[in-house]
């Protein structure tokens, strides 16, 4: 119902895979005049380390959290809906 809340707390989250992507789109997101290309970046994820490397060499630490976390459309054939995509980590 409108107005209805739900409180989630998340024990833990571990990596769903070795890689995440970034995808940045022209005339969008926070800086939109910065970037006139799309660019898709695949991002290796290091869950040993807890580390992710960018293409250039920087390596990101993943905790506290490092990714995107959502819930799934309640319409599981949506077009919006990817079952088992959650890559995501946080220390516990």
């Amino acid at each position: 119902m409108p107005g209805d809340m739900l409180e989630i707390r998340i024990d833990k989250i571990v990596a769903g895979a070795n890689w995440g992507y970034n995808v940045i789109r022209p005339l969008a997101g926070t800086l939109p005049e910065d970037f006139h290309e799309t660019t898709m970046m695949h991002i290796p994820v290091d869950p040993e380390r807890l580390i992710c490397t960018l293409p250039w060499g920087t390596e990101l630490k993943m905790a506290p959290f490092f990714g995107v976390m959502g819930v799934a459309n309640r319409r599981p054939h949506s077009a919006y809906h990817v079952e088992g995509t959650a890559c995501a980590w946080r220390q516990s």
